[in-house]
């Protein structure tokens, strides 16, 4: 074997380990980035639940008074039944939406379907589903879906949802919130 044939093994042998040696470099970073990525996104999502508990706070308080929620909730929905009469609207900002009954109206708990469709069959099974999700690890506990109806003893006030994640998931919700106030609308 020549000298020169020697020569360029060694010379292959040593681009070969830094080439490996940049790999290995670049697929430690590349993880120690996505890892502080995620610890970033999980940080943002803390640092943005945390403004939009404190403003809702702050809107609870202003609701008595139905002064304008625009500040907080970026888009707001009408729900109409198809007569075009106001059922409610939809307050969204952020990953939260706010349905507060238009206040000519009263939706009692306990007229159907609202237990029986809206809270068991469709927000309810979003909630446990995302109670799934957070046991496997897909989703961070503070990602999971909840919702809360306050009421003045039978009256619905409003639903809060938080976490919906999705438009489509947001889009199934409105429709189901529709649905159901314009059946309990009816009954009166």
């Amino acid at each position: 074997m020549s000298q020169v044939n020697i020569e360029r093994e060694t010379t292959d042998e040593k681009i070969i380990k830094e080439l490996i040696s940049m790999k290995q470099y670049l697929e430690n970073r590349i993880k120690e980035i996505e890892d502080e990525l995620e610890k970033l996104k999980l940080l943002l999502r803390t640092v943005e639940e945390a403004i939009v508990s404190k403003s809702f706070k702050e809107a609870e308080k202003i609701s008595a008074s139905k002064e304008d929620l625009s500040p907080i909730f970026k888009e707001q929905v009408p729900l109409k039944t198809s007569q075009g009469k106001l059922l409610a609207t939809i307050h969204i900002g952020g990953d939260e939406a706010r349905i507060v009954p238009d206040e000519t109206l009263t939706f009692k708990i306990i007229t159907p379907p609202f237990q029986t469709f809206l809270i068991n069959r469709i927000l309810e099974q979003i909630r446990i589903k995302d109670d799934e999700d957070s046991k496997k690890g897909k989703i961070f506990p503070n990602q999971r879906f909840t919702y809360k109806t306050v009421t003045d003893e039978e009256n619905i006030k409003e639903i809060v949802i938080r976490n919906y994640k999705t438009k489509k998931r947001l889009r199934e919700i409105i429709s189901s919130v529709r649905w159901t106030l314009d059946k309990m609308y009816q009954k009166k």
